[in-house]
């Protein structure tokens, strides 16, 4: 569970627990939402909570191991004056709202309404850290080491 406030904006994880286990995460944010920091696919001030659809209950299809789908869990949030950020278990991060300084590095000036995935860092890099700050974003990541040769001939087999 975690929760980010910006400016005017908060943003909070809630976990749906079953048997004591995480069975999904639900992410709510309440507040200003004028350039899209709530992440809710519309532009509006909120002031009671509302489920952020695109990055809750969000599942691993190609891992069934545990009788069912396997959760996908937020690592972290961050939130900058009208920004945010998720990174997610399997080392990948989503960003979402103001854009005005390019804080959410995408190459574009406008304001993105809903999470969105930066798959940038994804196949080679793990996302470590997240920061935002009033209008900047900074994303730490970690190189996964090569496998050694005894490791790829074991995965060969």
């Amino acid at each position: 569970m975690d929760a980010a406030a910006g400016e005017e904006h908060t943003i909070i994880v809630a976990q749906v627990r079953r048997s004591g286990k995480c069975i999904s995460e639900l992410v709510y944010g309440c507040g200003n939402n004028l350039k899209g920091q709530l992440g809710i696919n519309r532009t509006s001030h909120l002031s009671g909570w509302v489920l952020i659809e695109d990055i809750s209950e969000l599942f691993d299809n190609n891992d069934q191991s545990i009788g069912g789908l396997k959760p996908l869990h937020i690592t972290s949030l961050a939130c900058g004056r009208r920004h945010c950020m998720a990174t997610f278990d399997y080392g990948s991060f989503f960003f979402w709202g103001d854009n005005e300084h390019g804080q959410l590095g995408n190459r574009k000036r406008s304001f993105q309404e809903s999470p969105y995935p930066k798959r940038k860092f994804e196949l080679n890099h793990n996302v470590d850290k997240i920061i935002c700050d009033i209008d900047s974003s900074m994303v730490i990541v970690e190189t996964p080491p090569k496998p050694t040769e005894k490791q790829k001939a074991r995965k060969d087999k």
